[in-house]
């Protein structure tokens, strides 16, 4: 079977049974895995545009269920740091919705990663985030989109997949610190 395009050299895994970080490919091997290209960037940013005003929405779920979670309450100990981090992931949505998905863009994803490793933020709690926030924001591109359920199914799609890229992103953090 050869390689796919893009695909690091088999010289590039140490021969343990994981290859290093590096070796696993950046964004536009993620891209290429999810199926997001430039249209569906494109469709992303588009409707980006009516979603940015439901952020708030999906901001207050997503800390409302966090701060039930025990090991959450250890890490957002005080309201301070929560209003910052609400600010940091509202900024995170807008750039979801406007900026280029290039090299650049995952810089500034494995950053957010880096900083929930530093808060030893426990790896399942950013799967189970992402996962109830991909169910708000698909649930709102439902209800904005309810005269075209067709057009409402492709959105939530390319947007899941593009939420799928930033859980990737930031996981990938957490893989180099091992």
């Amino acid at each position: 079977m050869l390689p796919e395009e893009g695909a690091p050299p088999a010289e590039e895994f140490t021969g343990t049974d994981r290859p290093r970080p590096e070796a696993i490919g950046g964004i536009n091997a993620i891209r290429r895995s999810l199926g997001l290209g430039d249209e569906e960037e494109a469709l992303v940013h588009r409707v980006g545009r009516t979603l940015t005003a439901h952020v708030d929405e999906w901001i207050d779920g997503f800390y409302t269920r966090l701060l039930t979670d025990p090991a959450a309450m250890r890490i957002l100990n005080d309201d301070a740091r929560v209003i910052r981090l609400k600010r940091s992931l509202k900024s995170w949505f807008v750039e979801l919705f406007t900026l280029p998905w290039n090299e650049d863009y995952e810089r500034s994803r494995a950053n957010i990663g880096e900083t929930h490793v530093r808060l030893l933020m426990p790896t399942y709690l950013m799967v189970v985030a992402m996962s109830r926030m991909r169910q708000d924001v698909c649930q709102t591109i439902e209800r904005l989109w309810d005269g075209d359920p067709e057009e409402a199914r492709e959105i939530s799609s390319v947007v899941a997949r593009a939420l799928d890229m930033e859980l990737t992103l930031m996981l990938m953090a957490f893989r180099r610190s091992e």
